[in-house]
């Protein structure tokens, strides 16, 4: 959309300084007549004329590679708006538009060079440092982007697009505060525009802003009740909120509005795994898929949700498939990657990394997510370098802490380890997963009630789907330090399906079931997930034999846990730990 209102405006600013007669000038005037009511057709065809009238008519030959533009017909709108320069060498806006042409056909090199060239030619146009910044935005170079924005504003630019744009770089630099501050000036000038409204939302959720994102979300429904996005913002909220039987609620709504959105059978697909129910996800997520097949996120959300599932192969085609969309996709690589280090070769998940890095040095989070495969191969110096690397270029991104933090603390250095999850939980202190995170790094070091205290504190905040493993850590805990753990945990189960593998393992552990049921329940048609399954119930039925006194079957359990070396699961590094504490060498 705003590759469209770009051109629309270069196309008014250099018709009103146009004065021309006879046949080619009437074509060229109803041809930007037909642009404004974006006819677009139509106007290629009366620019057409007018250039078959006037061979060097510059500014038909412009506006014609603008409305080609506008159809994402960027071969035509290069080669025509290249013509133009030709004819009009000292038009610094034809060179700007052919500089945004070049971005939109990821021609970055060739882009700058017309974006720099147009504001040596007049420096005071703001449109030029515009045209700029999006170019800078989309090589994901968002600190210049928000330079050239500010130098717009300064250059006398104050409408409500400048200041939205440049809240989109801030919001993707996660300056949250200034995104919210330029989206509020923005919807000043234009108070009911429900885009705006639906961009602030977005931001103030991932702010952590939730009442205010529910707030905008619940205005751009007053001012479109018609349309999907509003539901579609309270379905995103409740989400953050872990409210999910309303977030589920909400979508549904959207979806009834918008049946064709792609994205919103995506994020029900989201919301659907995250309650566990992975079959409707996967059929959701297909859904979308089939609604649009040749676009990249709806694939690459499915890639995603079926390494989640351990679908490997189907995932690894998806991911695939969106390389071939998208040559190089930095998201597509990284989650590839997931998927290597989910099968257990951590290898090639570091070479997709390296690949992405080599690419773009500046990509925080393919340093942190190498960082936790060098982590997983026990190369905790190259682990804490990458994810010190990753905070150098992203002091938020919350996972570069939490690695480094672990890998601190398989080093040895508790202190350093303690300050990384002590950061986190600072600046977020109502994500269960920060004080769930420092509460394991306790247990494994035997500080029972600290991990106590940091559990309850995690249980006191709203639920989370990863919920029963929380209440599992607490049960040992509690037991290690000899209270009676065994009626809180009855209680939680009365909560809990079945069918769900978390419950077998509560089970085991009040007795419900012997530790050789559960081990046998962990067999699976997925060879990849009957692993994991089988990690978990090992160390946990290490713990249950531990707490029963039983020393030499914890050992041997631990042990055939740490054997199956699925590194990325936390139960593999807690059994090494009660082994080393237990005396193994």
């Amino acid at each position: 959309m705003k590759k469209a209102v770009l051109l629309v405006i270069a196309l008014a600013w250099m018709g009103s300084s146009v004065s021309w007669a006879g046949e080619a000038e009437d074509a060229y005037s109803r041809g930007r007549a037909l642009a404004k009511e974006q006819k677009h057709d139509e106007a290629i065809a009366e620019f057409t004329k007018a250039i078959e009238l006037k061979a060097d008519y510059a500014a038909a030959w412009y506006a014609r590679g603008c409305e080609k533009g506008s159809k994402q017909d960027t071969a035509g709108a290069l080669e025509d708006v290249d013509r133009a320069v030709e004819l009009r060498p000292t038009s610094a806006f034809y060179v700007s538009v052919r500089g945004r042409i070049h971005a939109d056909r990821g021609e970055f090199v060739m882009a700058l060079a017309d974006h720099d060239r147009a504001v040596e030619m007049d420096p005071e146009e703001p449109t030029f440092y515009r045209n700029r910044a999006l170019t800078y935005y989309a090589m994901r170079r968002i600190d210049r982007a928000i330079d050239d924005y500010t130098r717009a504003v300064q250059a006398g630019e104050d409408d409500a697009l400048v200041y939205s744009d440049r809240a989109d770089a801030y919001f993707a630099a996660k300056d949250y505060g200034r995104a919210i501050a330029d989206y509020t000036r923005a919807i000043r000038k234009s108070p009911d525009d429900a885009g705006l409204l639906s961009r602030r939302s977005s931001c103030y959720g991932a702010a952590g802003k939730l009442d205010k994102a529910l707030a905008d979300a619940n205005r751009v429904v007053e001012l479109a009740p018609d349309a999907s996005e509003g539901y579609y913002l309270r379905s995103e909220a409740l989400l953050r909120k872990r409210d999910y039987p309303r977030a589920l609620e909400e979508i549904e709504l959207a979806l009834k509005r918008g049946p064709q959105a792609s994205y919103l059978w995506s994020f029900r697909a989201t919301i659907r795994h995250d309650l566990g129910d992975d079959e409707k996800a996967l059929a959701d997520a297909d859904k979308a898929v089939e609604i649009d097949p040749d676009h990249l996120w709806p694939r690459q959300r499915r890639a995603e949700l079926l390494v989640a599932v351990k679908e490997y192969d189907r995932a690894v085609a998806d991911f695939d498939k969106c390389l071939e969309v998208r040559p190089g996709d930095v998201r597509t690589l990284l989650g590839r990657a997931r998927l290597y280090s989910d099968r257990g070769d951590a290898e090639r998940a570091i070479r997709e990394c390296d690949a992405v890095i080599a690419k773009n040095a500046d990509e925080a989070e393919a340093w942190a997510d190498r960082g936790s495969y060098e982590e997983d191969l026990e190369r905790y110096e190259r682990a804490i370098e990458d994810c010190t690397k990753a905070i150098e270029l992203d002091p938020k991104l919350e996972r570069a802490y939490s690695v480094r933090a672990i890998a601190h603390e398989r080093r040895g250095d508790h202190e350093l380890a303690f300050g990384d999850l002590a950061d986190s939980i600072s600046r977020h202190p109502e994500d269960p997963w920060a004080w769930q995170r420092r509460a394991l790094v306790r247990l494994n070091r035997a500080e029972f009630a600290g991990a106590s205290a940091d559990l309850e504190k995690a249980m006191g905040l709203p639920a989370d789907p990863g919920a029963p493993y929380l209440r599992i850590h607490y049960y040992i805990a509690q037991a290690r330090l000899g209270k009676d753990a065994k009626p809180a945990l009855a209680e939680y189960r009365k909560s809990l399906k079945d069918s769900e593998w978390t419950t077998t393992l509560v089970r085991m552990l009040l007795g419900e079931i012997t530790r050789e049921q559960c081990l046998a329940a962990s067999a699976d048609r997925s060879a990849f997930k009957e692993r994991e399954q089988q990690c978990e119930a090992l160390y946990y039925i290490g713990e249950s034999l531990l707490l029963a006194g039983d020393r030499d079957g914890a050992m041997r359990s631990f042990r055939a846990c740490v054997d199956l070396r699925v590194l990325p699961f936390i139960e593999h590094w807690a059994a090494k730990a009660e082994l080393s504490r237990l005396g193994e060498k």
